[in-house]
């Protein structure tokens, strides 16, 4: 997020920065090897243990 102001994202967007930032998730969510797009390596669990439980998010 470097170089965004903070107001500038939406909690949203924050906490999807986070996760997909975040080592431990990289078998869900993780950056492409350019690091300008991210990869969801599994959906199932990209749903239920990052966008219901931690964002809210009940559908996709």
């Amino acid at each position: 997020m470097a170089g965004l102001s903070d107001r500038a994202l939406s909690p949203f967007y924050k906490a999807l920065y986070m996760f997909v930032d975040d080592p431990s998730m990289d078998s869900i969510v993780s950056w492409s090897k350019s690091n300008r797009s991210f990869i969801i390596w599994d959906p199932v669990g990209f749903h239920t243990r990052i966008l219901s439980r931690s964002i809210g998010i009940c559908e996709i």
